[in-house]
């Protein structure tokens, strides 16, 4: 995975030379703030080495959103993340201690798949939010602890790991690229499913008949015809389900807000965040109209869900850039490149 790496001899010239098409990079050794504040907008997603002291951290610029962190890093060093870092990637070997001081401006981790029950049973409880990738093994699933109430599902995961989810777990994030027979294996306790851009109807029919709820990011550009699809969908469960909250049908989740705190699962301030659009995910086109959706094709709603909040615009390309990633390279080519890193950090869920 492409990526441009740091170190004390990287000069202002080697930070502002970063191709526009790379935005992870790897800082090795400690860096000046007064350089590393210079890093691109473009650049979003950063490797921090167990040598890179707390001071580099704290340099970070605010367009960074994910992190990737690897043993030997120390809690001061997590502590003092960005606010900005919504995202974390926690590597084997990570131990709880260090996984117990994640800030609170950390709203998602993306596990690898190497790592033990015993730190994901460690996340803290403001952590609602893991994004599940390829290969994770069953017993990680079974380990999130209650807190975890909505996990993002990626290309790649497949049916073992979506009918080993927790009965905690009542929301998923849907990325484009599910395998359907994984979608068909949701079980029953999953009742609301966000959706991302490219996810198609065809997706969205093979639901289970135990969801009663669809929702869309208010932030992001999606085709006519799906908004169409989620209206009818959460209308169809409206109309036969009684004294159900005026907002029940809404297509949209609540909006993240300033610009600065996209995030998977963050807070919602006042301000709300402009639409955005995302010209490399394709709209999606169909010439016959959603087939409609009979009254009692789905059953009676279940309490409503609590709203949640949407992830980063970047989410969409990030899931579509990962799935490439692991179409691509063999599990045994990841591990023997160190690229499995640089992989995770380019998945989505909570993307969101």
């Amino acid at each position: 995975m492409a990526h441009t790496v740091l170190n004390e001899q990287s000069t202002l010239e080697d930070i502002l030379a970063i191709p526009t098409d790379v935005s992870l990079v790897r800082i090795l050794k400690n860096i000046a703030p007064e350089i590393l504040r210079e890093l691109p907008k473009h650049v979003t997603k950063v490797m921090i080495s167990p040598e890179v002291s707390t001071e580099t951290v704290i340099a970070l610029p605010a367009s960074i959103e994910m992190a990737i962190i690897y043993p030997g890093v120390t809690g001061e060093t997590v502590r003092a993340l960005p606010p900005g870092i919504k995202t974390l990637v926690i590597n084997p070997g990570i131990p709880k201690t260090i996984i117990c001081e994640i800030p609170q401006s950390v709203k998602e981790v993306v596990p690898h798949p190497d790592v033990h029950e015993s730190t994901i049973k460690a996340l803290p409880a403001h952590l609602n939010l893991v994004s599940i990738v390829p290969k994770l093994p069953v017993k990680i699933m079974r380990a999130l602890p209650a807190t975890v109430t909505r996990i993002g599902l990626n290309p790649g995961v497949g049916c073992r790991i979506i009918k080993a989810i927790p009965s905690h777990i009542e929301t998923i994030i849907l990325q484009a690229g599910i395998d359907l027979n994984a979608i068909r294996a949701l079980p029953q306790h999953v009742t609301t499913v966000i959706i991302n851009p490219c996810v198609k109807i065809e997706a969205l029919r093979e639901l289970p008949k135990s969801v009663t709820k669809i929702q869309a990011y208010s932030n992001k550009t999606y085709s006519e015809e799906t908004l169409a699809y989620i209206d009818q969908f959460n209308l169809s469960i409206a109309a036969s389900t009684p004294n159900l909250p005026q907002d029940y049908v809404s297509r949209f989740t609540v909006t993240s807000t300033q610009p600065e705190e996209k995030s998977l699962g963050g807070a919602a301030s006042s301000q709300p965040v402009e639409n955005y659009h995302d010209d490399s995910v394709p709209t999606q086109t169909r010439d016959e109209a959603p087939e409609p959706l009979s009254e009692t094709s789905r059953p009676t709603a279940k309490r409503p869900r609590e709203e949640v909040i949407d992830p980063s615009p970047r989410e969409t390309r990030i899931s579509r850039t990962a799935f490439t990633f692991f179409q691509s390279v063999s599990v045994e080519n990841i591990m023997e490149n160190s690229d499995y890193e640089a992989a995770c950090s380019l998945y989505r869920l909570q993307l969101g």
